[in-house]
């Protein structure tokens, strides 16, 4: 984790980034609205990581396997590939990754992947 913490990057979203990413939300939303987003590249890393980080965590619970939603469009994670355990509980490698990543932005935590994977293989 650390190796990928020292590689996060951002960017500030233009001024045209931030109306089409904000144009929809209803306006208490819109305070919350980051006005940075990561690099192409800490895009990349986070899905490489990501789906590193769930195929060990599918080795080592046999409930876990690789999917892909197709029924629905206006499923979040229409068409990507996610990892389910066969409770109801799904996880997408680049989205899992991104919410670390931007945690790791607000307080640094060695243990962050390790203790994430810990706490998946308890469920």
């Amino acid at each position: 984790w650390e190796w990928v913490s020292g590689k996060i990057e951002t960017r500030k979203l233009s001024k045209e980034e931030m109306y089409e990413k904000d144009k929809d939300l209803p306006e208490w939303l819109k305070a919350e609205s980051k006005d940075w987003t990561f690099t192409l590249r800490t895009f990349a890393i986070a899905l490489d990581v990501g789906i590193y980080f769930l195929e060990m965590l599918r080795k080592n619970d046999e409930r876990i396997e690789w999917t892909v939603k197709t029924k629905s469009k206006r499923y979040i994670f229409y068409n990507m590939p996610i990892i389910n355990n066969n409770v109801g509980i799904e996880y997408e490698p680049k989205y899992l990754l991104e919410v670390l990543m931007a945690g790791e932005l607000r307080k640094k935590d060695p243990n962050a992947l390790i203790d994430l994977f810990n706490l998946l293989l308890k469920k």
